[in-house]
């Protein structure tokens, strides 16, 4: 019987065309399906993302320390997302009326807590952000990517800093010991 009537359809055109295409519709949205999610990484660049840079900086050995100015300014060469520069206000509005799929926000205190990297027990830099997750699912995913990613970032150039204060007080130290030496063989 089954066959009878798969034979009955391979014979008339009129039924053959819908039977295609209804086979071929779980295809086609499949397709279309893993088309939208194959690389969900490769157009971060056109998700907007706000930045709020509230970092008051601070004082280290007589140095400005501007964390989070130097953080906006390697951000603005950064083309991973579409940054957006704005205030605390704007960003919570942007954010409300789905304008924005995440906002990243530095703290006040940012330079303040990162003076104590040198200390015995140093505090830990942290970014505040928030993501849409009522907006998109996989945009918000893809944001906390984008704040671990800045995370990494920000580490390694407190680590370049700390690194370069340290070799300039030994330079210093260096020339200051020297200093003393040329002084008593005199």
């Amino acid at each position: 019987m089954i066959r009878k009537q798969f034979q009955a359809v391979l014979r008339n055109p009129k039924l053959l065309i819908p039977v295609a295409a209804i086979l071929f519709i779980p295809i086609l949205y499949s397709g279309i399906y893993l088309w939208a999610f194959w690389d969900p990484y490769s157009h971060t660049d056109k998700l907007p993302v706000a930045v709020v840079n509230e970092d008051k900086g601070a004082k280290l050995d007589g140095e400005k320390l501007q964390i989070g100015d130097d953080l906006v300014k390697e951000l603005k060469d950064n083309s991973d997302f579409k940054w957006e520069f704005v205030s605390s206000d704007k960003a919570e509005k942007g954010l409300k009326d789905n304008q924005y799929y995440a906002v990243i926000e530095v703290p006040g205190n940012f330079s303040e807590k990162a003076k104590t990297a040198m200390d015995p027990h140093p505090d830990k830099l942290q970014l505040n952000y928030k993501t849409n997750s009522g907006y998109n699912y996989l945009a918000s995913q893809i944001g906390k990517k984008g704040v671990e990613q800045l995370e990494n970032k920000l580490s390694n150039e407190i680590s370049k800093t700390y690194t370069g204060l340290i070799l300039i007080k030994l330079v210093k130290w260096a020339m200051v010991s020297r200093k003393h030496q040329m002084v008593r063989e005199n």
